[in-house]
C-alpha cells in the first residue's frame, strides 16, 4: 500500500471517529440539560474546548501539511473526554460551581 492510500484511510478513518465522536456529544449534552446534571465553568470549558472543537480543529488538519499533528490532537483529545467521563461519572463527584 503506498503512502498516498495510507494517507486517504486514515483520514476518512478519523473523519469518521470525529464525526461519530460529535454526535454522541451532542445526544450526551441534551440528556445532561434533560435530567439536568449542572457543570461548573470549569467543566464547560473543558467540554467546550477539548471534547467538542479540539477534534474538529484536528480533522480540518488532517487535510493540511499537518497531518500526522492532527491525527494526534485527534487521539489526545479522545483520550481527555474519555478521562474526563470516567471521572465525572464513576469517579470524583465534584459538585458545580
Amino acid at each position: 500500500m503506498d503512502q498516498i492510500s495510507r494517507n486517504s484511510r486514515l483520514r476518512i478513518f478519523l473523519l469518521v471517529i470525529v464525526v461519530a465522536h460529535l454526535f454522541i456529544v451532542a445526544w450526551h449534552g441534551v440528556s445532561h440539560l434533560q435530567i439536568p446534571v449542572p457543570l461548573s465553568m470549569l467543566q464547560m470549558l473543558f467540554v467546550g474546548i477539548v471534547i467538542t472543537l479540539l477534534p474538529l480543529i484536528g480533522a480540518a488538519m488532517l487535510w493540511t501539511k499537518y497531518l500526522n499533528q492532527g491525527a494526534w490532537l485527534i487521539a489526545t483529545a479522545m483520550f481527555a473526554s474519555f478521562l474526563f467521563g470516567l471521572i465525572n461519572h464513576f469517579g470524583v463527584n465534584v459538585p458545580a460551581v
